[in-house]
């Protein structure tokens, strides 16, 4: 394979918009045998208001639960498995994702099941009250790991009252009260074209432009409200909050304000982050692993 061939395909992208309004870009490698197909959808908890609170996560859980195509998540997931999909979401303040990577061979098909599954899910109630067991262990889970514990305090604190604030899985008390109603007005209301970018990379098909047209045609736009609400920080003095708790070890964070994520002295951060923590001739692995062997891992983020 000419490497310097697949890097130049690589570093190639297309940007545009459907008729629909939904968002596209793209980057053709032919030298692959596999695409990766991923949904960005613009909502995540800090879209939530207050009674909303965790309802970007669980719906992304439950989405793979069954569509109308496939009305049970052992039916969605048996065609999933069929095309040997690799598949997986997440969920962040800013937005949800939703990711399948498969053999080049299985594109169209791959793509019509996840737009099923996104833009048709059927919200089974017995599987959303089965879900939100599994979401309190998640929440459990994030209680019990001191690091993420600590960062989330770090988010509580550092943000407020700013919808920011407040955790992407929420509450357990908020969790039990969700309704499916709810959990539906709400998936009605974000999931829609013109709230959606599609991002492809690999071996894609010379005429995707008319495929995406042609799958997404149902899809229609509607008028939305991101609930955005500005961030403001006056914040004079440095803040330290210590949490007591029975472990083995200690979770230290530290974070400072800095620019918005638009501002182009963000690559700059990835910079200060390699020398910070990027590899082991990086400033703290020599500080914190080689010359003070005191802590198993650190990490440095923006």
């Amino acid at each position: 394979m000419d490497k310097k061939k697949f890097l130049n395909l690589k570093n190639k992208y297309h940007k545009g918009v459907l008729k629909n309004g939904i968002k596209y870009i793209y980057s053709n490698n032919p030298l692959q045998h596999t695409t990766s197909i991923v949904f960005f959808i613009r909502v995540g908890s800090r879209n939530e208001k207050p009674l909303e609170y965790g309802l970007a996560h669980l719906l992304e859980h439950i989405l793979f639960k069954g569509s109308e195509k496939y009305p049970s998540y052992q039916l969605l997931n048996k065609q999933i498995d069929s095309l040997h999909i690799d598949t997986n979401a997440s969920t962040t303040k800013n937005y949800t994702n939703y990711y399948f990577k498969l053999p080049m061979t299985n594109f169209q098909k791959g793509l019509e099941v996840l737009k099923d599954m996104i833009y048709h899910s059927i919200i089974d109630l017995k599987e959303l009250n089965k879900e939100k067991k599994v979401v309190l262990e998640e929440i459990n889970q994030s209680i019990d790991d001191s690091l993420e514990y600590a960062n989330d305090l770090l988010d509580i604190n550092l943000y407020k009252n700013h919808p920011l604030s407040h955790l992407i899985l929420g509450s357990k008390t908020n969790l039990n009260k969700i309704t499916r109603k709810q959990l539906y007005n709400f998936y009605k209301k974000y999931y829609i074209p013109n709230n959606t970018c599609i991002s492809l990379s690999g071996n894609i098909p010379k005429n995707i432009i008319s495929i995406l047209e042609k799958t997404f045609s149902n899809s229609k736009p509607k008028p939305i409200n991101l609930n955005f609400t500005n961030l403001s920080i006056f914040q004079q003095n440095p803040l330290f909050l210590v949490k007591p708790r029975k472990r083995e070890q200690i979770a230290v964070c530290l974070g400072i304000k800095i620019f918005n994520m638009y501002d182009n002295r963000k690559h700059l951060c990835d910079v200060i982050s390699n020398i910070l923590y990027g590899n082991m001739t990086s400033r703290l692995w020599i500080a914190l692993r080689e010359k003070n062997p005191i802590v198993y891992g650190c990490d440095v983020g923006f």
